[in-house]
């Protein structure tokens, strides 16, 4: 039976999605420029041989194709990706050669591939929001202006029109998932959530900001392993478009995440601040942060979500407690 190939299979999602295809009893290939931490090893463990490690970049193109092709590589879930949308508003190439031209590298090796190729892409791909629901016909490119999310939503969206096409003009069976903020146990983007959580768990007092124009999309990590195996599996005839956003589908204001934390942690002490007013930059990288319409992964993908915050909340904050 051929193989999965998880592209940063060692990350934070990508460590989910390996373990839940073990799991359905499929043969994975992680594929990482990092060596397994010793957490995850055991997590692993019990999958140990039906998982097999490669080492190395998938900015090396030739490479890559030895990799599909040694490893009778079958289906492809692409995760790797440099995420921290901050750090790479300073580093643009590296935003370039890692998410677009990796995610061109991997195309390129999944001409011949029998089943689908998932990208993990995100909602940062969208441009300033023009209406709401969000949903996957909004634009992503704007001639006038440059990205709202920087080099990371630039990157971001290149690589998903390379992905499509690739899909139009070589046959590759692309799905892009545009997926918002995941969080959950082993989160390494805190977002403000993980810091809020451990200090709650801790018994120590934390402080958010708050105020308009603050709100966001979160999507539970066990929703977006659901949504990567809703769409390795659902039907081609079903399919109507290649790009999908996968979410809970609503904004939380810190205000509301407060409010959930101390309903999940009876006790934690929050204080949320009026806070200080955005700047033109702030709000403008905030511009394409909107209610997301997710019928369409609904109706082709058959992706429910079932983790609202709270859910997530508390079943993040178990597993906390249960690797104390």
């Amino acid at each position: 039976m051929p193989a999965v190939l998880v592209t940063g299979g060692h990350g934070f999602l990508g460590s989910y999605v390996v373990r839940d295809l073990a799991a359905r009893g499929a043969t994975v290939v992680i594929l990482d420029v990092t060596s397994p931490s010793v957490a995850l090893q055991k997590r692993l463990a019990p999958y140990g041989e039906q998982i097999e490690f490669v080492q190395g970049s998938i900015t090396n193109r030739a490479w890559v194709k030895e990799v599909v092709q040694e490893h009778d590589v079958g289906q492809i879930v692409h995760a790797a990706a440099l995420c921290d949308a901050e750090a790479l508003l300073t580093q643009p190439y590296c935003a370039f050669e890692v998410n677009t031209l990796g995610t061109v590298n991997l195309l390129d090796a999944a001409q011949d591939l029998p089943g689908r190729f998932v990208h993990i892409s995100s909602i940062a791909v969208y441009q300033s929001k023009r209406y709401e629901p969000l949903d996957e016909a909004h634009p992503i490119f704007d001639p006038r202006r440059g990205h709202p999310a920087g080099p990371y939503g630039a990157s971001k969206a290149a690589a998903e029109m390379m992905g499509q096409s690739y899909a139009e003009e070589a046959g590759v069976d692309y799905i892009a998932l545009r997926v918002a903020a995941i969080y959950g146990f082993g989160m390494n983007i805190p977002l403000y959530l993980k810091p809020l959580l451990t200090h709650a768990l801790a018994g120590e007092p934390y402080t958010l900001e708050g105020g308009p124009g603050r709100k966001r999309n979160f999507t539970y990590v066990k929703d977006a392993v659901s949504a990567v195996c809703s769409a390795l599996d659902a039907p081609g005839a079903q399919l109507r478009q290649r790009a999908f956003t996968i979410a809970e589908g609503r904004l939380y204001s810190p205000e509301e995440v407060a409010d959930l934390v101390r309903k999940v942690i009876p006790g934690a002490t929050i204080e949320v601040r009026p806070g200080t007013a955005l700047s033109d930059e702030a709000r403008r990288r905030m511009e394409h942060y909107g209610e997301l319409d997710l019928s369409a992964a609904r109706e082709q993908l058959g992706f429910e979500p079932r983790y609202p915050l709270e859910a997530g909340l508390r079943d993040y904050v178990e597993e906390c407690r249960r690797m104390e």
